[in-house]
């Protein structure tokens, strides 16, 4: 971060799983699995939007925010 790298934060804890260290999307994919959110209200959250919708496809979630679609399997 001291030299302005701040790009290479989400690699660095994407690298970091094994000692704990989670994203936002996936705490806020777990959540969805775990039907505490919708995956709208989860989308609205997330930092990075448009990753955010392609762990939801993968998942096989299917969501457009644009439609208001509430995000069910």
């Amino acid at each position: 971060m001291r030299e302005g790298k701040i790009f290479q934060i989400p690699s660095a804890m994407q690298v970091g799983r094994a000692y704990g260290q989670r994203l936002m999307n996936d705490v806020l994919m777990d959540m969805i699995l775990a039907k505490k959110v919708t995956a709208m209200d989860a989308y609205l959250k997330c930092p990075d939007k448009e990753s955010f919708i392609q762990t939801l496809k993968r998942a096989g979630i299917n969501f457009d925010p644009r439609a208001g679609q509430t995000g069910e399997m």
